[in-house]
C-alpha cells in the first residue's frame, strides 16, 4: 500500500509541475461524473478495461453516461495484448 501511495504522491507531484492536480474521488462512477458535470465540461474519459465480468456492468454504465453526455471515451486493455472482452 505504501508503494502505491508514493506512486500517486509522485504523480500529483508532476501534474503540479503543469499547474494540474491529482484528484481522486470515492463513490458510484456515475453519480461522481454527474455530479463533476456541473462544475467541469467534460471532453474525455479514459480508463483501463477490467476484463472480469464482475465489473461489466459498472463499465457499461460508464460508457452509456459518456454517449449520452457526448463525452469521448478512451478505453485500453492495460498492458494485455488484446481484448478480452467478447462484444
Amino acid at each position: 500500500m505504501a508503494f502505491l501511495l508514493e506512486c500517486l504522491d509522485n504523480l500529483d507531484d508532476q501534474f503540479r509541475k503543469s499547474d494540474g492536480r491529482l484528484n481522486m474521488l470515492l463513490g458510484d462512477p456515475v453519480t461522481t461524473l454527474t455530479k463533476l458535470a456541473k462544475y467541469f465540461h467534460i471532453v474525455q474519459i479514459c480508463f483501463d478495461q477490467d476484463p472480469e465480468a464482475l465489473w461489466l456492468e459498472r463499465d457499461n454504465a460508464v460508457k452509456n453516461f459518456c454517449v449520452k453526455n457526448k463525452i469521448k471515451i478512451v478505453e485500453s486493455t492495460g498492458d494485455l495484448s488484446h481484448s478480452t472482452r467478447m462484444y
